[in-house]
């Protein structure tokens, strides 16, 4: 009997059939990937700027503490970007968005996306629509993602970028408006209260050490440059940088305490405060109670929690911005 010629083509035909399917079923997602796909992400203006702080701390000894605030706060959060990640399923491809502003005020990006080193690695590549093929792909080391929180490191310069869950962004952002309006209806005085005028101090000279006032607590620094045609000094701050100098009235200054007041407070926090230890903490120039939630990590900075606030305004503070709490 003679065998017909077709019979290997279909059979051909079949298994090719088979994996034209299998290679267009859709791959399952990674619980990194469903993460990642579960909400909006709203880049943190100043969660990132404190990381930059830091940064050049590490890297140079000089402390910055600066932050946005006010309307330039508002502004800056409105058009900070919001990444969304989904899918593209006419091509069968892992697809986000970065957009930029918020309405018909906003502008967008788009491209694909992939995770790999068994997901601690995010890859972006962008689409450019005027050149009609995709950037160079980017980068991210994944150093931390909860339903909450996203934060990546950038491979290329090591920058990190640190997101919120959008709605989370939302609550902090009023939080945080609600917080500075509080502070800035306690006004404080720019020159100590109670002061007895006979006694100060008025013939300083440069290099003498000093406790300085500001925003109503004393800080050690040295008088860096005499008196001017005001009758003010210049003061530089210790552990700030020259763009925190400033000139001071002399009823802003006065000599070291020796044990008393900034100083007591910073031996209590050098090795007393513990994990659960009630304790008030400096911010933008108010103090707020909180408590201790972490012990003195290798920079020599405790993690607190604020009292009456989530835990995305934890934070590792330096122990001069510590104190025990009042009785």
């Amino acid at each position: 009997m003679k065998r017909s010629p077709f019979g290997s083509v279909f059979t051909w035909l079949a298994l090719l059939s088979l994996l034209v399917i299998s290679s267009c079923k859709k791959k399952e997602l990674s619980e990194t990937a469903k993460k990642l796909i579960a909400n909006q992400w709203k880049y943190d203006t100043n969660a990132n700027l404190d990381a930059g702080n830091q940064n050049l701390e590490n890297s140079t000894g000089i402390k910055s503490n600066f932050q946005l605030g006010g309307d330039v706060k508002k502004i800056a959060d409105f058009l900070s970007e919001t990444l969304t990640f989904g899918e593209d399923t006419k091509n069968n491809k892992l697809a986000y968005e970065k957009k930029y502003g918020e309405g018909i005020l906003s502008t967008s990006a788009l491209g694909w996306w992939e995770l790999k080193d068994n997901d601690k690695t995010l890859v972006l590549k962008e689409w450019d629509s005027q050149a009609g093929k995709e950037k160079d792909p980017i980068e991210y080391e994944i150093k931390e993602l909860t339903s909450e929180k996203l934060v990546l490191k950038r491979k290329s310069d090591n920058t990190t970028h640190i997101y919120l869950e959008k709605k989370k962004f939302e609550q902090k952002a009023q939080e945080f408006a609600e917080k500075e309006k509080a502070n800035q209806a306690k006004p404080i005085a720019e020159i100590p209260e109670g002061i007895d005028e006979s006694k100060i101090k008025k013939d300083w000279k440069v290099g003498d050490k000093a406790e300085i006032y500001w925003k109503g607590q004393w800080y050690k620094g040295s008088i860096v440059e005499g008196k001017n045609a005001e009758g003010k000094f210049k003061v530089r701050y210790d552990g700030y940088d020259s763009n925190w100098d400033e000139f001071v009235d002399v009823r802003r200054l006065r000599e070291i305490q020796g044990g008393q007041q900034v100083k007591s407070d910073e031996k209590k926090s050098q090795n007393e405060y513990k994990v659960g230890d009630k304790v008030e903490i400096l911010w933008n120039g108010s103090w707020y109670k909180g408590s201790i939630i972490s012990a003195k990590n290798a920079e020599g900075k405790y993690k607190i929690h604020y009292d009456g606030y989530d835990s995305n305004w934890d934070e590792f503070v330096e122990p001069k911005r510590l104190r025990a709490l009042s009785k």
